[in-house]
């Protein structure tokens, strides 16, 4: 009896754990096929609807674009018989990220004291128009005082503490250059001349060189009429924006060969492009006619097709930047001083789902018009023309809540912003019209 009894234990006991073992080889294939299906969502950079895969276990998938080139692929598998679901998180880079930001993808809550570590000011008289940051370097356009003053900069700023400007160079006959894209071998400037696209080999730090100009067909340039005004870098194509003219002001254009630019196909604004943002096929640009944000669709680049508009009735506001952060589009505007007297509280910075733009999700009393973001959620950085208040940090985990976690006085308005991990790199001009670049750190 007891050798019967021990039999039967021992059969039970073998049927139990051949039984575990099967279980467990089947949830291993099930957290197994979950695991190739999230690595195919990572190859596959186009993808970006989230699904659900049903079958005797589930494997959900969820996708959520944190910026043009970033997303985060959550997997989340139910194995068969259990209640408990296992998570697994990535983020994915798309391999033709040449003009991608440099920020952490989370910014730490570390700015309730922010402080500027190091700077660099340019010579009297010589004012920053714009900034981008690759690799260790800033590179930054200008406002030149003299014909042969330089109106692009190349600083490094590997040494926060003390950057320094290693390069300059004019380049061309515009004393001002407005606006940059920085891939890791050209800069794209969008200038003040009749050639609105200059492009500058910057493959050699020291001695950057311009390599292309182009004028924009299509377009009479008269004064400060059709010249460049914005450019923006994506997949081999730029899109240029121009100021109000007499012909298109939106162009796309091939750079596939960047030392011979091709336009593809253009769009009539009616208006001064103030800032161009590109997702997928998707445009967004900022203007200074009532329509402070539109979006163009170039699904077929030589025709390129207004979809959707923000209006606005007020003529003393114009949009202005924009930035983009987990599906959320953020746009500051412009203001001028008829306007800031008529209304002082108006909300100068809104909040869109990039989907559908007719009208903000919320807006942000800021103080003054807002001419460069930052929005890596939580955080949100902002550039402004306030006194005292250039630079403005919210808290924005609940973007229908945002609020003010502190500011920080750069002595003179602040015109461009970006940033390196968690370290933010601004452009201001003072009162004498001087640029300085400003590190900024947050609480230790």
């Amino acid at each position: 009896m007891i050798a019967l009894g021990l039999c039967a234990v021992t059969t039970v006991s073998a049927y139990v754990i051949i039984h575990q073992a099967q279980t467990h080889a089947t949830r291993t294939h099930q957290l197994q096929e979950a695991l190739d299906l999230a690595k195919k969502t990572t190859l596959d950079f186009s993808r970006t609807e989230s699904t659900t895969h049903e079958r005797s276990h589930t494997i959900e998938i969820e996708i959520s674009r944190i910026d043009p080139f970033t997303k985060e692929i959550t997997t989340r598998v139910t194995p068969d018989g259990l209640s408990t679901v296992v998570e697994l998180s990535s983020i994915a880079t798309d391999p033709r990220a040449e003009g991608s930001s440099q920020c952490d993808l989370l910014m730490n809550f570390g700015w309730n004291n922010p402080r500027v570590v190091g700077a660099v000011s340019l010579s009297p008289n010589q004012s920053f128009t714009d900034i981008q940051i690759k690799g260790l370097y800033a590179y930054a356009t200008a406002s030149a005082s003299g014909s042969s003053d330089p109106n692009f900069y190349v600083i490094d700023v590997s040494d926060e503490l003390a950057p320094s400007i290693v390069a300059s160079l004019r380049t061309g006959s515009a004393r001002t250059n407005n606006n940059l894209h920085v891939t890791p071998r050209y800069a794209f400037i969008a200038a003040s001349s009749s050639t609105q696209l200059q492009v500058v080999d910057i493959s050699d730090i020291t001695h950057p060189r311009v390599v292309a100009i182009y004028k924009m067909p299509g377009v009479t340039v008269s004064g400060r009429s059709g010249i460049g005004s914005a450019v923006y870098f994506y997949h081999d194509m730029l899109f240029v924006g121009l100021t109000k003219a007499a012909g298109p002001e939106f162009f796309v254009v091939d750079v596939s060969n960047p030392v011979r630019p091709r336009s593809v196909g253009s769009l009539e604004i009616n208006a001064t492009v103030n800032n161009i943002f590109a997702i997928d096929s998707k445009i967004y640009i900022t203007a200074t006619n009532n329509e402070h944000l539109q979006l163009i669709d170039i699904s077929n680049p030589s025709f390129p097709q207004k979809i959707s508009v923000f209006s606005s009735p007020d003529s003393h506001h114009t949009g202005m930047s924009i930035a983009y952060s987990n599906d959320v589009l953020f746009m500051g505007r412009n203001v001028d001083a008829i306007g800031m007297k008529q209304s002082p509280k108006t909300e100068l910075f809104s909040f869109f789902d990039r989907t559908a733009i007719q009208s903000p999700l919320t807006s942000l009393h800021v103080g003054a018009s807002v001419n460069a973001v930052i929005a890596r959620l939580p955080l949100l950085a902002l550039a402004t023309n306030v006194s005292g208040k250039e630079l403005q940090f919210w808290n924005i985990s609940d973007t229908h809540a945002a609020t003010r976690i502190s500011t920080l006085q750069l002595g003179g308005g602040a015109v461009g912003l970006e940033c390196s991990s968690q370290t933010f790199i601004a452009i201001s001009n003072n009162n004498q019209g001087r640029g300085v670049l400003s590190i900024i750190q947050g609480s230790p």
